[in-house]
């Protein structure tokens, strides 16, 4: 079993083309479309949801993939601790950017993004205590409007793992390949291995699979197969999963497991 947290809620949201419902009525301009008026962050875990079709954009902002309709929000530590950043839930091609005020330019820029999952954006950096950050949402490109904004920040968010496979389907010679999902809340390479089980006319028939690493970028989607049973040959039908993974975050070594049992159907 993994942890919740509100950062994973986003990302099953950000999966969600429902979430926003667009308005009948014209955006108002938000109050933080220039950097002067940026959303002060206090707390370690922060969300907010804005409309920023009328998102304006400064003559001095800056450029990540573009810069129309930016909205700004800008948080200081207390302590040197990790940051987590992304526009999960957001309903358009966003960017997000990470500035400190420069020595001789207005800012100088710590990280961007650009489509970290699908077209919306993600950042995970370090930061220093009592320096003052500024985060920028924007839009991709150049004269994009905006639209239903989701920025989430959470400072030090927990690694969590979840696997999950897809309905199989049989080779040739019966044989089976089976496609998966891997859904990581931050960077990190994992590892996968499990067995694949049908019981089928009396004959149990069962194939190990394992692979990895693979690198976790959010989310990767791939397949593994052929997989040959030890008796007899695999059959259309229901059939059994178990699996077991690792996960080992690129930026602080924190590792996690996943262990889950999940039932597919395999066809021709």
């Amino acid at each position: 079993m993994i942890r919740s947290t509100t950062w994973t809620a986003a990302l099953a949201v950000a999966l969600s083309p429902l979430f926003f419902v667009a308005s009948a009525h014209a955006a108002p301009v938000p109050k933080n479309d220039d950097i002067t008026n940026a959303i002060v962050i206090t707390e370690p875990s922060f969300s907010d949801k804005l409309n920023t079709g009328a998102a304006t954009t400064a003559p001095d902002d800056p450029v990540c993939f573009g810069n129309s309709t930016t909205v700004w929000y800008a948080y200081t530590p207390a302590v040197d601790e990790r940051i987590h950043l992304d526009t999960f839930g957001s309903s358009y091609d966003t960017t997000l950017s990470v500035y400190t005020e420069g020595s001789t330019e207005p800012l100088t820029q710590v990280a961007c993004n650009d489509d970290a999952v699908r077209a919306l954006s993600a950042i995970e950096f370090q930061a220093s205590a009592g320096v003052t950050y500024f985060f920028m949402v924007g839009s991709f490109g150049s004269g994009n409007s905006g639209g239903a904004t989701r920025f989430n920040f959470e400072v030090d968010p927990p690694l969590e793992l979840s696997v999950q496979f897809d309905s199989g389907f049989l080779g040739e010679i019966e044989d089976a390949f089976l496609g998966y999902t891997v859904t990581c809340s931050r960077p990190a390479t994992v590892d996968v291995s499990g067995l694949l089980t049908q019981k089928s006319k009396g004959l149990t028939r069962s194939a190990p699979f394992e692979f990895g690493p693979i690198n976790c970028n959010y989310e990767v989607s791939d397949g593994v197969g052929p997989l040959f049973p030890d008796t007899g040959a695999f059959a259309p039908g229901n059939a059994l999963v178990d699996v077991l993974a690792s996960a080992t975050a690129l930026d602080d070594g924190e590792t996690v497991e996943f262990a889950d049992a999940q039932k597919i159907k395999l066809g021709n």
